[in-house]
């Protein structure tokens, strides 16, 4: 993480244990865990929203400057120094949710990258993945249609 901050590049993270414990500490940009890995990080289980908002605050605290917490169904938690989101789940069928949050940040790279609105554009394509089988990517004709789809409630 530092060695690329440190080069000028924005740096995401979306790890588990040790590797989100050693790389938190580096201040990335961004972090994305799901609801129960930073419940782990945490130390208890977060249960409500304002327990999910209150354990990001403490990752910023540390100099992470955006948390997103994918919450599966229940859509996605977006919080950044000046501004939250939350987005809810799309009702979607689900094949797998194996990809999903990769998918996520992606989406979430490339909307920063092309000044695009991120927050909406990465729970389309997490809803738009748990829609395929395995790691196959969505069509990108679905992850549109579940673009405009997308809410982002303010929190």
């Amino acid at each position: 993480v530092r060695r690329y901050r440190d080069q000028g590049a924005s740096v995401y993270l979306d790890a588990d244990g040790e590797a989100f414990l050693s790389g938190v500490q580096a201040a990335p940009d961004l972090v994305k865990p799901n609801q129960e890995e930073l419940g782990r990080w945490a130390g208890k289980t977060l249960e409500t929203q304002e327990d999910i908002l209150e354990a990001a605050r403490k990752l910023m605290a540390l100099g992470v400057k955006e948390v997103v917490v994918s919450m599966g169904g229940d859509g996605a938690l977006f919080i950044g120094r000046d501004r939250g989101f939350h987005s809810p789940g799309l009702k979607v069928p689900v094949q797998s949710t194996v990809g999903a949050g990769d998918s996520m940040v992606a989406a979430l790279a490339y909307g920063q990258e092309k000044g695009l609105k991120a927050e909406q554009r990465a729970n389309a394509m997490g809803a738009a993945s748990v829609m395929c089988t395995g790691t196959q990517p969505p069509e990108p004709e679905v992850i549109e249609k579940l673009y405009y789809q997308v809410i982002l409630e303010e929190v």
